[in-house]
Order: C-alpha cells, then sequence, then structure tokens
C-alpha cells in the first residue's frame, strides 16, 4: 500500500496560497496611466478579428497614435488585454492617456477606466502568475534541487517589484511569464527545440530587451554538448527555432503584412527618437558603472515605485496609502534588505560559478547556459535602457531569485548538517 504523499499535497497547498494571496491584492494595486494607453491599443484585437490587413502599416502619412504604438510598442500585453475584452463583451477606453494635462482633465475626456474595465485588463494579463512560479520552480530544481526551488517560488511571491509591476495591465507580467518559460526552455533545448522556440517568439514580443534571447537560443543549439548530434541536424534545428519565431512574430504583428520593410524602418525610426527623448529627459549619466549602481538600487533597495514620474503623484496618494497598509507590498525593501540579498545573489553566482568547473560536462552545462542569461540581459538593460524606471529592471529579478534560492538553500542545508553532526547518536555514551 502506497503512503500519502505529504510533499507533493503541502508543496499543492503552499502553491495555491502563494497564488490566493497575489490575486488578492490585484484590485488595490495604485492605477499606472500607461495602462491606459495598454487598454486603448487593445482595440487592436476586435479590428484584427474582422479585418486584419487594416492594421498593416502602408505609407508615412497613414500613421496616426495607433499606428504609432504598433510600430514601437510590443503587442502581447495589449493582445491579452484585447482578448480579454473581446471574451467578457467589455469595451476598451476610447482615449488614449494625455501626459500634458491634468488627472481630471483626462477623466473628463475618458481616459480613465472605470474599475470594471480596469480590472479586466489586469485579469488579462496577471493569469499568467502561476504559469511564472511553475517555469520558475522547474529551473531552480534544475539548478539547485527541490529546496532551491520552493525557495524560489516563496521568494517571487513576496518581491515587492513583482507584486506591483506584474499586477498591473502592463508589459510586466506577460513578461515575466515568459521570460521564466524562455529560461527553462533554454536549459532543456536538447529535448525539443519548440520549448524555447514558442516562449521565447512570445517574450521578445512582450518585451524588446528580451531580445538577446533569441541569439542565446541559436548559440545553445550549435554548442550544447551531444556528440552524436551531427552539425546538419543542428543546423536543422536552428532553422526551425528561427521559423518558429519569425511566424510568431509575423503573427502577432499585422502592422508588418502589407508593406513589412517600411513598416520595419519606420518602427526603427519612432523607437529611436523616443529613446533619445527619453534619455535626454530622464538619464543623468552613460557611465557604466552608474548604470549599474542605478540596477543594484532599483532592484534590491528602492521602494516599489507607484509612479515613473510625478506627475500624478497627489492623485495617487490614497491608493499608494491604502495599498502600503499590507506589509508584503513593501517588504525586503530598504537598504539593509537590499544588502542581504544582493550579497546571497553573489553567493549564488559563486556556488554556479563553482558548479561549472566541479561538474561533469552535461550537468555543468545548463548552469553556464543560466549565468550567461543573466550576464546578457544585465548588460542589455543597463546599456540599452533609455530611462531609469523601476519596471524596467524587472525582468532580472527572476534570475537573480534562482541565486538566492540557490544559496539560502545551501546555508540552509549546511546549517542543517551542522546541527545533525553536533546532535548525539545512539552509540553514544
Amino acid at each position: 500500500m502506497k503512503s500519502f504523499p505529504w510533499i507533493k499535497s503541502l508543496l499543492l497547498v503552499f502553491f495555491v496560497l502563494v497564488c490566493l494571496v497575489y490575486f488578492s491584492g490585484v484590485s488595490r494595486v495604485p492605477f499606472h496611466p500607461d495602462e491606459n494607453t495598454q487598454i486603448y491599443t487593445s482595440a487592436d484585437v476586435s479590428q484584427w478579428i474582422q479585418n486584419p490587413l487594416s492594421l498593416a502599416y502602408t505609407q508615412p502619412d497613414t500613421v496616426d497614435a495607433r499606428m504609432r504604438y504598433r510600430l514601437i510598442d510590443s503587442p502581447v500585453s495589449r493582445t491579452l488585454i484585447g482578448l480579454g475584452f473581446w471574451l467578457s463583451g467589455k469595451n476598451p477606453v476610447p482615449v488614449d492617456w494625455d501626459w500634458s494635462k491634468s488627472w481630471e482633465e483626462n477623466n473628463q475626456s475618458g481616459a480613465l477606466p472605470n474599475p470594471d474595465v480596469l480590472l479586466t485588463a489586469r485579469w488579462s494579463v496577471v493569469w499568467m502568475f502561476p504559469i511564472s512560479c511553475l517555469f520558475l520552480f522547474l529551473t531552480a530544481n534544475k539548478l539547485g534541487g527541490w529546496g532551491a526551488a520552493v525557495l524560489s517560488i516563496l521568494l517571487l511571491s513576496t518581491n515587492a517589484l513583482i507584486l506591483i509591476h506584474t499586477r498591473r495591465a502592463m508589459a510586466e507580467s506577460a513578461m515575466i511569464c515568459l521570460l521564466c518559460t524562455s529560461v527553462w526552455g533554454l536549459l532543456c533545448i536538447d529535448k525539443r527545440i519548440w520549448i524555447a522556440a514558442i516562449p521565447i517568439g512570445l517574450v521578445i514580443n512582450s518585451k524588446q530587451t528580451t531580445f538577446p534571447l533569441l541569439g542565446v537560443g541559436l548559440l545553445d543549439i550549435f554548442l550544447r554538448p551531444g556528440y552524436r548530434v551531427a552539425n546538419l541536424k543542428r543546423l536543422t534545428q536552428a532553422s526551425f527555432f528561427m521559423a518558429t519565431i519569425l511566424i510568431i512574430c509575423w503573427v502577432l504583428n499585422p502592422v508588418y503584412w502589407k508593406s513589412p520593410f517600411s513598416a520595419l524602418q519606420a518602427g526603427l525610426d519612432f523607437r529611436t527618437n523616443l529613446s533619445d527623448q527619453m534619455k535626454s529627459d530622464y538619464r543623468s549619466s552613460f557611465n557604466p558603472l552608474e548604470q549599474f549602481a542605478v540596477l543594484i538600487g532599483q532592484v534590491f533597495v528602492e521602494p516599489p515605485a507607484i509612479a515613473d514620474v510625478g506627475n500624478y503623484k497627489n492623485d495617487t496618494l490614497v491608493q499608494e496609502k491604502h495599498y502600503f497598509l499590507n506589509p508584503i507590498n513593501n517588504l525586503f525593501r530598504g537598504f539593509a534588505s537590499g544588502a542581504f540579498f544582493l550579497g546571497l545573489t553573489i553567493f549564488g553566482w559563486v556556488i554556479l560559478i563553482r558548479r561549472l568547473f566541479t561538474k561533469q560536462e552535461l550537468n555543468r552545462y545548463p548552469v553556464g547556459v543560466f549565468l550567461a542569461i543573466t550576464v546578457i540581459l544585465c548588460f542589455t538593460i543597463v546599456l540599452f535602457t533609455p530611462a531609469y524606471f523601476q519596471r524596467y529592471y524587472v525582468a532580472l529579478i527572476p534570475l537573480f531569485i534562482v541565486a538566492q534560492a540557490i544559496g539560502l538553500n545551501s546555508i540552509g542545508f549546511a546549517i542543517y548538517r551542522r546541527i545533525k553532526k553536533g546532535l548525539p547518536t545512539k552509540d553514544s555514551p
């Protein structure tokens, strides 16, 4: 007779509780005006269903506000939100947010979504959180074992930046989910190419700073150990990998369907101009050391950012106070906690780096891939982020959490061994 699976049952209860706590705070997160923009542009979904070619770029004089968003913004979040509205029978806001106007003027113009519309938009993306937890668990389990996997879920669900930025109707929820899935797919790409290709195709369409994952995937295919894998097979796998990603990009971006090269050029011009403007307005230095200092401050020290800029701080003050009444929403922020978790992250990296030189090639290769992903995304965000907005650094949090979980698990295991060693045995006098 089989014994009752207590560990798996407790793990399931823990997972459910984590998700319930996360979902319970969705409605309490203060509104961000960029949520309005995602809701406003989500109207493209109903238009895509009726006549997708109407969304395509044709010539410069046809570029209105909606077309400009199609050319410069990633489509995954607005597509999910649009599908949420389509399934629920609700309509998105008809007016985009105007940052030059006051909160009340935007409200009167119809740009401020009512609570029902805002909640529908948020639920259209926050449902992905359990999937984020699942693939983060699988990644941490592959790299650090079962204990690190459980700790990674605990750390993700209590991270104050994850709690605020992924519970809004913006890009971060889908990006975190698809990033966690992509990282796990890259660690397991030797099993099936599609388990990496599909999430990478989706994640680069949710946040453009994740684009280097495409290059990591290609290198992974050609460099991974496997002496019996012929070069021709690797080339075939790389072709399938690229074809899958291109198909996903093509389907999600009907703006390119009529004049793809002209649309790409127009999108690049708009994105470059926007990036230059943001750098001029918000960035004080191009010194890489200072940028890494900002990264550390935003990820480990600074409190959750209710807003990127202070235009409407007074208008969201009541929401902000209500949100922070729950201590978990500002947990482990500040210099002392930040220093602890930064040290824990570095300790986790040291453990992983040591494993590169102590394990067999097949076992250490996933560790190398994970560290490469972490380093590449760090440099990408530092070098190409046009402003010091906190949400731009959120992509790094799951990667840091895996290192933190491995470090904590190692410390806990060392303490356990020391305690066990000090306990008297049956043969002791």
